[in-house]
């Protein structure tokens, strides 16, 4: 039997607050304790921190303040909350932006026809006021953004993590919105145009340009999965924006904490086009993975090294490995090679390995990173070694064959790398990918195993390759 006791919440752009009538101390308890339960996650490790085993700390992170929770969060409450039995109501106290149009359409961009899953995640986001859009790698999340701006009769702010982005998503803005756009990052601290791209690093660094901001009643957040970083929360929740939505194509961790974060600042995600969606529809390549076999040494020894160690010994430094890749990728004379490692030396190693290659790294310029993508462009055998900078967001051509060969097991990354080739292709419609089963150090095969798992998930063709 539902409570007679309604819990009213308050919900303002960033945080809310919530009260309730005629209580008893029982009811005020009871409320109190389902919020902050609902608003609460444990860091991973939280168990080895100091504070944790001196018995100082119980490992909860708490984002519910007294009577106050981060706005992204309201809906989870209500849902706790009325399966104890209590009643919710939520009054707006944010003012959402008047719209310039009403539904959008397929022709209100330059240069462009947006597709009917484009035109269905503006509707809904609009709609809602706030969320997070999951758009994987392809699906064209900054036309879904411009789109956004071009609806909302307010200023927009539109935040990314790194400088390819920072300049690629200005640029792209503009041009569908045939509208200026200001540029806050990489030495730009312009703020006057009604759209403004920015970095979240230099908004984190110059507070004043955050309050100049306020102004901006739609936040939008690219790559969204960083705002579980101190740095991208502190800047999105000083933001005083009533809309607010996330773009990735792996906005969730899996981690408790991280996604609560991210919820907390943008709202739930309310909008899922996923790689099998794309697929289907022609717009991404299939990805068609071959994982070849690296056979671990006698020595049980070198089987039981740490991570660091056994990255190290197997992988960078590991000659018949490193031997491998260049032996699958030289052969390569048509279309275009991205080879991705995590550390400068392994770039290293592999360029002079792999003939004609290029190695690009997070030192080189932006005329040098373009310079590179032009040239993946062209094909005819055109191979690039790349550490991180590729992983996430930048606007690649249609990569032929993509090589991992720096491991990992991250979720979000291994995602993300696969998306650098996904893009559509004329012809036979896939991508070939190479990645490897290091099974030299438990550690290394529990990463190729996780990597396996994901790419079946994920519906994608995996073959196994012994050496």
């Amino acid at each position: 039997m539902q409570n007679s006791k309604k819990v009213i919440f308050s919900v303002n752009d960033i945080m809310s607050t919530w009260k309730i009538s005629n209580y008893s101390v029982g009811d005020l308890v009871d409320i109190s304790k389902i919020i902050s339960t609902t608003c609460a996650a444990r860091p991973s490790g939280y168990q080895h921190m100091a504070k944790f085993k001196a018995g100082m700390w119980d490992g909860y992170i708490r984002l519910a303040k007294g009577n106050s929770l981060p706005s992204g969060l309201v809906h989870y409450a209500c849902e706790n909350l009325e399966e104890a039995g209590y009643a919710c109501e939520c009054t707006y106290t944010c003012v959402y932006p008047d719209l310039l149009m009403l539904e959008p359409v397929d022709t209100m961009l330059d240069g462009i026809v947006l597709r009917d899953y484009q035109l269905a995640a503006i509707s809904d986001l609009i709609r809602r006021g706030r969320g997070v859009a999951r758009m994987a790698t392809n699906s064209g999340k900054t036309e879904v953004m411009a789109a956004i701006c071009k609806m909302i009769n307010c200023s927009a702010l539109i935040l990314t993590t790194k400088k390819d982005l920072l300049y690629q998503t200005s640029e792209r803005i503009s041009k569908r919105l045939n509208e200026d756009v200001s540029v806050i990052g990489d030495g730009h601290y312009e703020s006057d145009k009604r759209i403004t791209v920015g970095m979240i690093q230099t908004l984190s660094q110059h507070p004043e340009l955050i309050k100049e901001l306020q102004r901006c009643n739609c936040a939008m957040f690219d790559e969204c999965h960083h705002l579980s970083s101190s740095t991208a929360q502190s800047v999105m929740m000083k933001l005083h924006s009533s809309m607010r939505f996330g773009f990735s194509g792996t906005p969730l961790k899996n981690d408790l904490l991280s996604d609560l974060m991210l919820i907390a600042a943008t709202g739930p995600v309310v909008v899922d086009v996923s790689n099998a969606d794309l697929i289907d529809v022609g717009v991404s390549a299939k990805p068609a993975i071959e994982m070849h076999v690296i056979a671990r040494e006698a020595s049980k020894i070198a089987y039981k090294l740490s991570w660091k160690d056994s990255y190290d010994k197997f992988i960078v430094h590991n000659d018949a490995r490193n031997n491998l890749v260049a032996s699958l990728v030289n052969p390569i004379q048509s279309g275009s090679v991205l080879v991705l490692v995590e550390r400068l030396d392994h770039g290293a190693i592999l360029e002079k390995l792999i003939s004609e290659s290029k190695f690009i790294s997070g030192s080189a310029s932006m005329d040098v990173r373009k310079a590179a993508t032009i040239d993946l462009g062209r094909g005819g055998g055109v191979k690039v070694i790349s550490t991180p900078i590729f992983d996430e967001g930048v606007d690649l051509p249609a990569v032929d064959v993509l090589v991992l060969a720096g491991g990992g097991k991250a979720f979000v990354k291994i995602l993300q790398r696969l998306g650098r080739g996904m893009r559509h292709k004329e012809g036979r419609n896939t991508l070939r990918v190479i990645d490897f089963v290091d099974d030299t150090s438990v550690v290394l095969m529990q990463h190729s195993i996780r990597r396996a798992e994901v790419y079946e998930n994920e519906g994608f063709d995996v073959k196994i390759v012994e050496q």
